[in-house]
């Protein structure tokens, strides 16, 4: 009797081992942590945003002139890229020199400030990019009002390498030509008018500058929505403003 509970025992305990290594599967993956699965941030700094500022000064104005300026029209701002990259470094040493030029340019006499330029910027996040886009104003006291000026520098949020224009509208199945066909549509679409001979408001001829000795490059970006952004010429009478239309 002893001898058959002895061999029923051992029967068990192999049986239980056997189930044990069945249930074990020795190739089944470890979980990963979400964490380590994470694509690493492009960002030098993660505490802080993709554009912030290290520095700014104020331009000391009185009412009179304040009055004739449009909100932060008489700052200055030293800005820095927050990308981890070569180009960031070299766009953020480019917007540095600026900044300085622009602080060393002011100029003031008895009567106070009579010629200063602002300088601006902000970063805006589409799905692939992340734009840095700055504003320079210049100042004249008793001068006719001065147009605004914009640039954009686009980075890729693959690897926050700089994108071109070109590169960026090819990546939208887009190019020079197509953009005009889509302002000039805009424009029917949105009853703007193009400027003739007539004064008044008006938007000039849509062209697509770059290198032009006259005006700056046209300035074009993704925004928030993904949709294009181009800058257009809109001319008042004597002046002239570059303002932002989206396109599909």
């Amino acid at each position: 009797m002893k001898k058959g509970w002895l061999i029923l025992s051992v029967l068990l305990l192999v049986g239980c081992s056997a189930n044990d290594l069945k249930d074990k599967d020795p190739e089944k993956e470890v979980p990963v942590d979400k964490q380590e699965q994470s694509k690493e941030s492009i960002k030098a700094d993660e505490n802080k945003d993709y554009l912030y500022i290290s520095s700014s000064d104020t331009i000391t104005l009185n009412e009179e002139q304040k009055k004739t300026l449009k909100e932060k029209q008489d700052v200055i701002e030293t800005l820095v890229v927050n990308l981890k990259s070569e180009d960031a470094k070299k766009v953020n040493e480019a917007l540095s020199d600026l900044a300085k030029k622009y602080k060393d340019s002011i100029q003031e006499d008895e009567q106070g400030i009579q010629r200063f330029t602002s300088f601006t910027g902000k970063a805006i996040e589409s799905s692939n990019y992340i734009t840095i886009l700055t504003t320079t104003h210049p100042f004249i006291w008793q001068a006719d009002a001065q147009s605004e000026t914009f640039a954009a520098y686009i980075f890729s949020k693959e690897d926050g390498s700089l994108v071109s224009q070109q590169d960026m509208l090819k990546a939208r199945q887009l190019d020079d030509e197509t953009v005009l066909e889509k302002i000039h549509t805009y424009f029917k679409d949105h009853t703007l008018t193009i400027c003739e001979d007539m004064p008044g408001d008006c938007y000039n001829q849509p062209e697509i500058y770059r290198g032009s000795e006259n005006f700056p490059d046209t300035v074009m970006y993704v925004n928030e929505n993904d949709q294009l952004v181009v800058y257009v010429q809109k001319s008042s009478g004597r002046s002239y403003e570059w303002v932002p239309i989206m396109l599909s």
